[in-house]
């Protein structure tokens, strides 16, 4: 009886507004074996019985993960205290009896990380992981759930932390202290758009079109620290500023980052998408050669706020978390979003011309191993099954799709009216609060811009033809070869590093040629001067590429090479003749060296006016 009175007088402190919406309490403080204590004081329920849920799937993943199989010991109770009936319906679904009598539930939740559970592994950036008294990276779909029927009922959420712990989310908790923090939403599906990581805060903030961009890192050994990370995401965000019009479609958006030492369940690393934010799963490395990785996935994830947060289907829009029904415009979702964060790279000047072709060459070879000649849109809506091993090409053909898509519409228009500007007519047509019809949008493309457009979607997104990537990359002064002979200047068959401080720094040698042997290049060297040009990573490439363009065979290459030597720099002046080889190349992608004034005005609309070789 003591122990019933006591209950209810918790529920009463804790609830004065119960029966109102979603009450939960999660436990960060008394953790067990990776095992987190979720508790909830429940909207009123009515009748015989009622389903409790945990997704089987969510946005942005697609991939059926049963976030179920991570809960244990789950319990229901009336206001006294009293243990209610139970049954599990299915691996994600508990049938409470009777409904009527529900005034709270209580169960324990794992991480998914490092768990032993049946089934297939979550890819971590789309899971949780929970470590005491250290870090708890938490998307919230792992730990809450609904009742049928009430997913547009309010949530709030009070998170009982450690001392000095600092939650990263894109949610503004409406009460804050030391103890805890206290977060609504309006439905269940804001509360799954926030992710949220608890730590000893590591964070950073930046303003950029007229938006609030915050940065939280969890770095274990502390290779990796917020301050770097915005340094260098900052860089892709100005140049998504620019490729906007100078402002931003949101008001804040948070970078949660977390770095893991070791291996990853899954053996992957990358990140999830959502609305306000971002959640991601990278290897700890040191920053110099975490860089660009992290710029290029930044690119991408942050690209996510046009769509499809302001551009999507119904299906998105209505999502069932238990029973989904997948869109056919995954090349829209991912594909664009993909190319966009490259596109706007090589456009501000972040990365070179052949930089941004070597991408692309990458994503050719790597849709190259799926099934060309299924439609796109056919394996978008058997993604989840039937065509479950052709989703990752949704970054590869995808990708191509967007490029292809960008130089129609230029050409159509001379240069006026590319993809960026299709994205805005569909996010003004459609937004936010209003899905678009998956069956119409090709032809409302169509009528938005033109034929051409129409006709490319049907024929080779929605129908089985390989991209017309020859001729399209032709037409903007770009080569295209599936298999090519060229002559080509030799740089010595070793690779070239990026090092410390952006140095230039030899690598493999196992493949260096005649000339390579000339030059005397040993593993580690750092190439500081070329032909007389300091060199860094960020520019060399791009005065290889222009002293290339008008070199002869017999010129003479100067370099100067920095070697350690007994724990000492010394330099190395080299002065070589230049030679050439006959390279064999497959997917050889390059700019011509004689572009007609119509192609290079294309590439300029495409890739930016300060391209002109």
């Amino acid at each position: 009886m003591r122990k019933s009175l006591f209950f209810l007088l918790g529920l009463l402190l804790i609830s004065p507004a119960f029966g109102q919406g979603y009450q939960f309490t999660v436990d960060l403080v008394n953790v067990v074996d990776d095992k987190i204590k979720v508790e909830c004081l429940p909207p009123r329920q009515q009748g015989e019985a009622v389903i409790y849920r945990l997704p089987k799937i969510v946005p942005g993943t697609y991939a059926i993960y049963d976030f179920g199989r991570f809960v244990h010991d789950f319990e229901a109770f009336d206001a006294n205290g009293n243990a209610l009936k139970i049954t599990r319906e299915d691996i994600n679904s508990w049938k409470i009896e009777p409904a009527s009598q529900l005034a709270k539930i209580q169960y324990q939740v794992e991480d998914t990380w490092d768990s032993k559970v049946e089934g297939e592994s979550v890819f971590e950036p789309g899971g949780s992981g929970f470590e005491r008294n250290k870090n708890f990276t938490i998307n919230t779909h792992c730990l809450f759930g609904y009742f049928d029927g009430q997913q547009e009922t309010s949530y709030s959420v009070k998170y009982l932390k450690l001392q000095g712990f600092y939650g990263a989310t894109s949610l503004i908790p409406i009460e804050s202290t030391d103890q805890y923090d206290v977060f609504e939403t309006s439905r269940y599906f804001d509360l799954v758009d926030a992710p949220i990581m608890y730590n000893l805060p590591d964070t950073a903030l930046v303003n950029i079109g007229g938006a609030e961009i915050e940065f939280a890192v969890y770095s274990p050994h502390d290779y990796v620290s917020a301050a770097f990370i915005k340094k260098e995401v900052t860089k892709v965000l100005l140049a998504q500023q620019a490729y906007l019009g100078g402002k931003l479609p949101i008001k804040r958006y948070v970078f949660i980052i977390y770095l893991f030492d070791g291996f990853g369940l899954t053996g992957s690393y990358g990140a999830l998408e959502h609305n306000y934010s971002s959640l991601y799963f990278l290897p700890e490395t040191f920053a110099a050669f975490i860089a660009q990785s992290i710029r290029d996935i930044a690119a991408h994830e942050f690209f996510h706020i046009i769509t499809p947060l302001s551009i999507h289907s119904k299906e998105i829009h209505n999502f069932d978390f238990s029973n989904p029904d997948m869109s056919k415009h995954l090349w829209l979702y991912e594909g664009v979003t993909e190319y966009t964060s490259h596109l706007v790279q090589v456009r501000e000047g972040l990365v070179p011309l052949d930089g941004f072709l070597d991408v692309l060459r990458d994503k050719i070879q790597s849709a190259s191993q799926y099934q060309d000649s299924l439609p796109f849109t056919v394996m978008s809506e058997g993604c989840l099954d039937k065509y479950k091993d052709q989703y990752p090409n949704v970054y590869e053909k995808g990708a191509l799709i967007g490029m292809c898509l960008d130089l129609i519409l230029l050409r159509e228009s001379d240069g006026k009216y590319g993809l960026k500007q299709l994205m805005d007519q569909l996010a003004e047509e459609y937004g936010k609060d209003t899905p678009f019809d998956d069956e119409l949008l090709f032809g409302k493309i169509e009528a938005l811009t033109n034929p051409a457009a129409g006709t490319f979607l049907r024929t080779y997104v929605g129908g089985p033809n390989p991209l017309p990537l020859t001729e399209l990359l032709d037409e903007a002064g770009i080569e295209y070869h599936k298999e090519v002979s060229r002559e080509v200047f030799s740089m010595g068959g070793v690779e070239f590093e990026e090092g410390e401080k952006g140095a230039v720094e030899v690598g493999s040698t196992w493949d260096m040629d005649d000339f390579g042997d000339l030059i005397g290049y040993r593993r580690g060297d750092i190439l500081a001067k070329f032909n007389g040009k300091r060199v860094k990573w960020s520019n060399f490439r791009t005065l290889l590429n222009k002293y290339f363009a008008d070199a002869e065979a017999g010129d003479r290459l100067e370099m100067m090479l920095k070697r350690k030597e007994n724990g000492k720099w010394e330099k190395l002046k080299v002065s070589v003749a230049l030679k050439t080889e006959i390279r064999e190349e497959e997917d050889y992608i390059g700019p011509k060296r004689q572009p007609t004034e119509k192609e290079l005005n294309l590439r300029r609309a495409w890739l930016g006016n300060y391209l002109e070789n």
